[in-house]
């Protein structure tokens, strides 16, 4: 099994005798003829490693070194980095001479290798080995790492500095003790400030890598402090003059430590608002950028809520409009929108939906809210033309209502008036927003029978039978919506004060529904509506039943013959539903025979 047959010739792999050899065995590890041979391949340099460890280290730096296949070298740094584990000893019972020749192999490479890729897989191979040298009670240590490091770091190269920076990325995320121990954090914070500062674009990038990378793995308040001077360098690169490709980047690489060390930022807070408000209001930027400058703004504002206490609101008036602006992306055109589902394809749209809470826990209800005049102002009081203000100002009320509550209950007869006007609307997008703030207005007032219920149930209720009543000319998304919202108001209805009066519209629409139109989620969505009317109607559901039982059951039969396709399943589970709930409420000698 220690042979591996080609073509055109035969490799003896039990001596492995030459470096030809040995990148033969490689490349049939990275591109073999066949996966026989690659197992094969595999199979030998695990035994290599195991009987002969010396020529298994030895020929992969050689490879590294040598190799005009970017592949090969690519892929031997890889696997050296994977036999240089904490619990693997191999490497020590290797010669000492071939350890420093190991280490001296890889420095060398560092300065040579052209390649980002390769570089940063020997910058991996370079952190394990002396991750094992520092975490091992051994008679090894490797004291020419730093200062040939240093001497990199002002290389006249680009590529050469831009080396450097990799590697210490790579020590900062597998051996930060090193970095430690060698040399102060000053001078360390000095070189990184210069490498922020440089003219090459791949230095400057690899440079904020290395601060990022570094400042996640620092633990002690000191320490981080000496690295404040770094902030206004950090966001240099976010400029609206530098380019998409650069912000984007830059506001990832800073997102990450945002997520990890966001106190590291609390004393620069005004700058940095102003630094990203900037960006994200830039028409001239791609909306992915914007989007992530956004992403990176909020997460900061939530965690510094207490240092902009002083100037909360003025903040405020300068973030809360970047929500309003994403929202004002929504695109009735180019979207395709048969689903519910293809709701996630208003990718920027929802972006802005999902940011309204967050701005409510950073700047508090009453400052969002007087920032949103405006909106509401122009979507509850235009006319049918400006249907996007519209829409909007439905949302920002469905995705605010929870944390709002207190703020919403003194204008909730302007919601409902808005809200029922906006379910007559042409455009279904709006019909499909009201539905979704009837539904959230059940879920967040539903309780308290006298706030919603009882004074407003006409008009939300009589505009949602309308919408059964004529179901042939709505959108399917309006439907499912409707028989969704119809189903979570009614279900607030515990006493069955509301539902009585408009138990035959309802469960006619419904039933008409059901029994014309053949979409299988309408379906499941009219029969959820039925079982909710079911459960609060109780015995005056009787004169509806058996017309209801009678469709039900011929549908659930076409089910299992066949007739009516039911894929996933959902259909019949929510007859089940519906039939066991109009069960419940009949009586038993009336349904026995059903």
């Amino acid at each position: 099994y220690l042979t591996i047959s080609y073509p055109s010739f035969t490799i003896d792999l039990e001596s492995m005798s030459s470096f030809g050899d040995f990148e033969q065995c490689i490349r049939a590890n990275v591109s073999p003829p066949s996966n026989e041979i690659r197992c094969q391949a595999e199979s030998h340099l695990k035994h290599l490693k195991t009987k002969c460890p010396q020529q298994f280290f030895e020929g992969l730096c050689d490879l590294i070194q040598k190799s005009s296949d970017k592949q090969v070298r690519s892929f031997s740094a890889v696997l050296l980095k994977q036999n240089l584990g904490i619990f693997d000893d191999t490497f020590f019972n290797i010669p000492l001479s071939s350890q420093n020749a190991l280490k001296h192999c890889l420095l060398q490479q560092l300065k040579q290798e052209s390649d980002a890729v390769i570089t940063a897989q020997i910058c991996d191979c370079i952190a394990g080995v002396i991750s094992l040298v520092s975490q091992n009670n051994r008679n090894t240590s490797w004291n020419e790492l730093m200062p040939f490091l240093m001497e990199l770091s002002e290389s006249a190269s680009p590529v050469e500095r831009t080396s450097f920076f990799i590697c210490i990325d790579k020590l900062a995320c597998n051996a930060v003790d090193v970095l430690r121990m060698h040399g102060s954090m000053q001078n360390l914070r000095d070189i990184l400030m210069r490498g922020l500062r440089d003219t090459g674009d791949a230095v400057r990038e690899s440079a904020l890598s290395a601060v990022v990378s570094l400042l996640c793995e620092l633990n002690e308040a000191d320490e981080l402090h000496l690295f404040h001077q770094l902030i206004p360098l950090l966001f240099s690169s976010i400029n609206v003059s530098i380019g998409d490709k650069t912000i984007c980047k830059t506001c990832q690489c800073l997102q990450m430590l945002a997520d990890n060390q966001a106190a590291f930022f609390a004393s620069c807070m005004k700058n940095i608002v102003e630094c990203l408000v900037a960006v994200t209001q830039a028409s001239t930027l791609e909306w992915d950028t914007r989007k992530l400058s956004m992403t990176l703004l909020t997460t900061l504002l939530q965690a510094h809520c207490n240092q902009i206490q002083n100037n909360l609101f003025e903040v405020a008036q300068q973030v809360v409009p970047l929500v309003f602006s994403f929202l004002s992306t929504f695109d009735d055109k180019e979207v395709e929108w048969n689903s519910p589902d293809d709701d996630d394809e208003q990718y920027h749209y929802q972006f802005g939906a999902e940011l309204l809470p967050d701005m409510v826990s950073i700047f508090g209800p009453d400052i969002l809210l007087n920032i949103a005049k405006p909106v509401f102002e122009r979507g509850f009081g235009g006319g049918k033309d400006d249907w996007r203000a519209t829409l909007i100002a439905l949302k920002t009320v469905e995705v605010t209502l929870e944390a709002c509550a207190e703020c919403y209950e003194s204008q909730l007869s302007e919601i409902v008036a808005a809200t029922s006007k906006a379910l007559q609307h042409s455009v279904p997008y709006v019909q499909y927003a009201a539905l979704a703030v009837i539904k959230q207005l059940s879920v967040v007032f539903g309780d308290d029978k006298d706030v919603l219920l009882l004074p407003y149930h006409a008009h939300l209720m009589q505009p949602m039978a309308a919408i059964l009543g004529n179901f042939r000319t709505q959108h399917r998304c309006v439907l499912i919506a409707c028989c969704d919202a119809l189903a979570q108001f009614a279900y607030v209805d515990e006493e069955n004060e509301v539902m009585t009066q408009y138990a035959t519209c309802v469960l006619e629409g419904l039933l008409s529904v059901l029994s014309h139109c053949e979409d299988a989620r309408v379906r499941c969505l009219v029969l959820k509506a039925i079982s909710v009317v079911c459960s609060v109607l109780q015995d005056e559901f009787q004169a509806f039943y058996g017309v209801l039982m009678k469709f039900n059951v011929q549908l659930l039969q076409d089910i299992f013959k066949g007739v009516v396709r039911d894929e996933n399943g959902s259909l019949r589970g929510r007859l089940m539903e519906c039939i066991g709930q109009m069960l419940l409420v009949s009586e038993v000698e009336a349904c026995r025979q059903d």
